[in-house]
Formats: structure tokens, C-alpha cells, sequence
């Protein structure tokens, strides 16, 4: 669904984390969105919000933002058995947004396949005590996949350190 909006501006934009403040030209109706954190790209800043990602761009970038909502539109699975195991994995187009000043913002869905506990950690704000945090990490990790297990692979030191390895063939 394409809206149009007067700005899209974060309230803190010194902050990697905050609120995004969504004013509409339709109807003047002005939404928040808290993210969690934001990365600006060459083409655009992305706001990494709790189950959505907002792909914010300038005018002169808008073409990369309607390409990158075709390709999403128009995936297609060879078969019904490999879309019901990969779609999960895909982002969902929710909504693209025109803005004033000719730039274009998109908000993608990502239902990422995780488990519950390490979804519901992921958000969590770190405490001051690192060790702990690591420990609260270590723990979750174990509760949502399990015990560890750790598998011998066959190869030698020299494959892994070496640049003359297998591992990193010569360019000749």
C-alpha cells in the first residue's frame, strides 16, 4: 500500500537508537516507531525496529527503493514445498511510503525463524555487568538450540593460517 508523507525524521537522530516520527500528508496523522537501532548505508539508513525494517531514501535514491520492492513482489518459488520452507526466511513488503521531498521509504516485515527465547533476549537492553550478560547470552543460547556439540573437522593448520592453503587459493 503506497502512502505519502509530509517527513519521516527520527526524534534523536545523534542516537543509533530512538523513535521515528511518521507525519502523513493524507490525512496530517503522525505516527511513532521506536527502533532499535539505525545504519546508514550508501543508499539509504535503515531503522532495525522490533519485528520491522524501515528503509528510509533520499530522492536521488528512490529507483533503488522501488527495484528493491519489485524484487521482493515479484520472488517465486519453484515449487510449494521450497516456498513453505523458505519464506520464513524472506522479508515481507508492508508498506512504501512517497515522501514530500521525493524520497521513499519502505517498511519490510522479517519473520525471522528463531527461537522464542533468543527472539524475546535479542531486544534486551545489556546490563553494566558484562560477565553476566555473557553468562545471560551463554545461557540463552543453550536453551534455544540446545547443548553444543563440537564436530572435528578434517583440516590442517596449514589450510586454515595459510594464504598458500586450500582454504585460500593463489589468484594466478
Amino acid at each position: 500500500m503506497l502512502h505519502f508523507a509530509k517527513s519521516i525524521t527520527a526524534a534523536n537522530p545523534e542516537r543509533n537508537y530512538g523513535t521515528l516520527l511518521v507525519h502523513f500528508e493524507e490525512d496530517g496523522a503522525m505516527i511513532e516507531i521506536s527502533f532499535l537501532t539505525k545504519r546508514k548505508t550508501d543508499l539509504c539508513t535503515m531503522y532495525v525496529a522490533k519485528h520491522n525494517i524501515i528503509y528510509l531514501f533520499e530522492q536521488k535514491h528512490a529507483e533503488y527503493a522501488s527495484r528493491y520492492q519489485k524484487m521482493i513482489k515479484d520472488l517465486r518459488y519453484p515449487s510449494p514445498e521450497m516456498e513453505r520452507h523458505l519464506s520464513g526466511y524472506v522479508p515481507k513488503l508492508v508498506t512504501e511510503c512517497r515522501l514530500a521531498d521525493g524520497g521513499k521509504a519502505s517498511t519490510l516485515h522479517q519473520n525471522l525463524l528463531l527461537p522464542e527465547l533468543f527472539r524475546l533476549f535479542l531486544p534486551e537492553s545489556p546490563e553494566r555487568d558484562a560477565p553476566a550478560d555473557f553468562a545471560k547470552w551463554d545461557q540463552v543460547l543453550e536453551d534455544s538450540y540446545g547443548e553444543r556439540k563440537f564436530i572435528p573437522l578434517p583440516i590442517t593448520e596449514e589450510e586454515i593460517y595459510s594464504r598458500s592453503g586450500t582454504l585460500f587459493p593463489r589468484n594466478e
